[in-house]
């Protein structure tokens, strides 16, 4: 059941805006080592805790291709590219999790851009709630910095078979490239805490 939760609530972010001058996509990832994940163009690094995996390449596709799926039965119409997903790491236990994908669009995103754009996540996570009988719990949009970036974040929470959780949504766009990342916490571990993980 954690599973089935954890990959129905990965964000599928989208920003529809002009890609004009800015690198492509391949030039803009971060890379894996150790239990570090870093990011030389967006200035991002993320540590994560010893009990948590990295994932590799191909659950990456494996996972963004499941996570399609469940959104679709959801009454969600959405394609998941897996080649946007940047880094998605997980204890296998808690099923606690982050994902972090990137998009390239340009540097015209206004902050009513990246506040539509959570308002959008809000009302597809409320529609697939519904469908499945699950009601959550939106906070409003606040403001945290996660290695230095600036995001504008949504907190949410909800309850699923008797399993709660809690998550934040964050999105932001750096040097032409959008950020997306969503932490899920199943175990009671505040997200701040996940956030926290980003140095």
């Amino acid at each position: 059941m954690k599973k089935f939760i954890s990959l129905a609530l990965i964000l599928v972010l989208a920003i529809s805006l002009c890609s004009c001058g800015v690198p492509e996509l391949d030039e803009v990832r971060g890379s894996v080592s150790g239990d570090v994940y870093e990011n030389g163009y967006l200035g991002l690094k993320f540590t994560k805790p010893s009990s948590w995996d990295y994932a590799t390449e191909e659950e990456i596709a494996q996972v963004a291709g499941t996570t399609e799926d469940v959104l679709n039965e959801g009454g969600i119409d959405e394609t998941v590219d897996a080649a946007k997903y940047d880094m998605m790491a997980s204890d296998a236990i808690s099923g606690n999790n982050i994902n972090l994908s990137l998009d390239i669009v340009g540097n015209t995103a206004s902050m009513s851009d990246l506040d539509a754009t959570l308002d959008e996540v809000e009302a597809q996570l409320t529609e697939m709630g519904s469908s499945i009988g699950m009601t959550y719990t939106f906070g409003e949009h606040s403001k945290v910095k996660l290695s230095g970036i600036e995001f504008t974040k949504l907190s949410a929470s909800a309850e699923y078979y008797g399993i709660a959780f809690e998550q934040g949504c964050y999105i932001a766009v750096k040097d032409g490239v959008c950020v997306n990342i969503s932490i899920t916490s199943y175990d009671g571990t505040p997200v701040t805490d996940i956030e926290a993980l980003f140095s």
